[in-house]
C-alpha cells in the first residue's frame, strides 16, 4: 500500500480513481467534489477526465476543517410541535404537515421532531381561530327563515 502511494504522490495527474485512492476516499465522493465546484477537474474526452495534484492540495489549504458546534440558542418556548399545533387549533397532524410545508413556515428539527416557530404560526393560523366568546349561533335553516332568504342565495 505504502509503494502504492508513494507512486502515486510522484505524479502529476490523477484519474477519478487514483485521485480517490490517493485521497483516501471513494471515487463517487471525487465526483461529488467535482460537480460542486470544491474540486477542479479537466475533461480531456468524452471518457477521460483528470485532476491536476495541485488542484487537490489547492482544495485542501482553501477549506480548513471546521468543528460543527451544537446550537445552544434555541428556545424550546418559542416554537410549537405539531402535536401541539393540533391540540390548540384543532386540526388534524397530517394538516399541520401539509399546510406547513406549502406555506413555507420555518421548522427546526431537532432529533426526531419538528418545531415550528411560534410566530409564524399564531400569524398563520389567526385566520382560522373561532370568536370563543359567541353564544348565539345560527343555523343556515334560521338564517333562510329570518331574512327570507333562499338556500342558494
Amino acid at each position: 500500500m505504502q509503494k502504492v502511494k508513494s507512486l502515486l504522490e510522484s505524479q502529476e495527474y490523477f484519474t477519478f480513481a487514483k485521485a480517490a485512492q490517493l485521497m483516501g476516499v471513494s471515487r463517487q465522493y471525487i465526483y461529488k467534489l467535482v460537480k460542486e465546484d470544491k474540486l477542479r477537474a479537466s475533461r480531456l474526452s468524452s471518457r477521460m477526465s483528470i485532476i491536476r495534484k495541485a488542484d487537490i492540495e489547492l482544495m485542501l489549504k482553501t477549506k480548513p476543517y471546521e468543528a460543527i458546534r451544537p446550537k445552544n440558542d434555541f428556545d424550546v418556548t418559542e416554537y410549537y410541535t405539531a402535536e401541539q399545533i393540533a391540540k390548540e387549533y384543532k386540526v388534524n397532524t397530517k394538516w399541520v404537515w401539509t399546510y406547513t410545508r406549502e406555506h413555507d413556515i420555518p421548522k427546526v428539527k431537532i432529533r426526531q421532531l419538528n418545531y415550528y416557530s411560534k410566530k409564524h404560526i399564531d400569524a398563520a393560523f389567526a385566520k382560522y381561530k373561532t370568536d370563543n366568546a359567541l353564544t348565539e349561533w345560527y343555523t343556515p335553516e334560521e338564517i333562510e327563515k329570518l331574512y327570507g332568504m333562499t338556500r342558494v342565495a
